[in-house]
């Protein structure tokens, strides 16, 4: 698998934002980070 970039966890974080779901995007940023 490869690692996701900034473009994938900027995408999912735009998703998770648009359906309300803020937890889900914290926890992207969280994993973002560690990248």
């Amino acid at each position: 698998a490869s690692v996701p970039d900034a473009v994938s966890y900027t995408a999912a974080m735009s998703a998770c934002k648009s359906a309300s779901q803020w937890r889900g995007a914290l926890a992207l940023m969280k994993e973002a980070e560690k990248a």
